[in-house]
Order: structure tokens, then sequence, then C-alpha cells
């Protein structure tokens, strides 16, 4: 894949996009920005469901656009915030707590992370060098480890930036990135 800085460096698309939601969602919750408190207000208007909610967001955070970086970011957005929902399906999308936000941030990045792992060593895996149950198999572990890893690594990042600002979110997410990716590299 290049090696971790180099990934973290190709995921600058999936970093931004993750600083920019955790920015949104501060700004949803605070009612700091009058065009997001107009853009709220109009989406809650309509009583709409949670996953027209999760539809809305991401399409704030990622306008259409249409590259692969871009593509990979919503699907890994709208995933996390479904997942989120799942973890707790009392939680207002609009109104996420800073531990919400962090959870948010993590689920994201796991995506994103399996995302690009699989686009860069997914046609290894379409070889018909592994059985379809050993592909299952190597997928689902190295899913689990990315997810855990990027996990543990904005853990302790967060731990020392606990209220970034939306570059110093940006940082933070690059850099659990790359630390995450030069485990898995070390790991390999």
């Amino acid at each position: 894949m290049g090696g971790a800085r180099n990934v973290a460096a190709r995921m600058r698309t999936s970093t931004k996009a993750g600083a920019g939601l955790g920015s949104f969602l501060q700004a949803a919750r605070e009612r700091s920005d009058p065009r997001i408190n107009e853009w709220m207000d109009t989406l809650r208007a309509t009583s709409p469901s949670a996953q027209t909610v999760i539809d809305a967001i991401v399409a704030q955070i990622i306008p259409e656009g249409g590259s692969v970086d871009e593509e990979s970011a919503k699907d890994s957005m709208a995933q996390a915030l479904s997942e989120l929902t799942v973890l707790d399906p009392d939680v207002d999308l609009l109104a996420l707590q800073d531990p919400q936000i962090w959870t948010l941030m993590q689920l994201y990045l796991g995506h994103e992370a399996c995302n690009r792992m699989y686009a860069d060593i997914g046609q290894l895996f379409e070889s018909a060098r592994f059985s379809p149950s050993t592909i299952v198999q190597r997928t689902n572990e190295m899913r689990s480890f990315l997810k855990n890893s990027v996990a543990a690594q904005l853990e302790t990042i967060r731990d020392a930036t606990p209220n970034p600002t939306r570059q110093q979110l940006e940082t933070v997410l690059r850099e659990a990135v790359q630390t995450t990716f030069m485990v898995f590299e070390d790991s390999i």
C-alpha cells in the first residue's frame, strides 16, 4: 500500500471529510452557525426519519463530486452514522455530545481504513490463490484489526486533544490513520 505515511496522505479526503463532519455536528449542537441552524430547522420541520437525517448530513459534508475518495467517504460516513443509531437508538444526530462525536469519528475512520485497504489489496483476494472462505475470514480479521486499531489510536490522540478545532481534528484523524497503518504494516 506504499507505507503508512503514503496511505495517510492518500486518505487526505477521508480525514478532511471526517473533520468536516465533527465540526458540522459540533456547530449543529451548539447552534453556532446561522447557515447550519437554518438547514437544521428546515430539516426538523419535516419530521425526518433517521435515514433522511443521515442522508442530509452526508450531503452537507460531501456535496456531489463523484471521485472515488469522495464516494468512499460518503459511504463510510453514512455507515458510521447508521451504526451510531444502532448503538444508541435514541440518539439525536443533530445534537450529539462530544463522546458520541468521538465514537462517530472512530466508526467513520474504521470504515474508511477498511475501504482503503480493500481498494489497495482487493485484487490479491480476487485471485484464484485463495478460497472464498479464506478470503472472507482474512477480510473479516483485517476489518476487525483496523477498526480496533483506529479506535485505540484515536482514543490516545483524543486524550491529548479533547476539544480540537477543525484543523486540529483533521490532523488528529490523519495521525490516527497513519499510526493505525504503521501498526498494520508492522504486523504483516
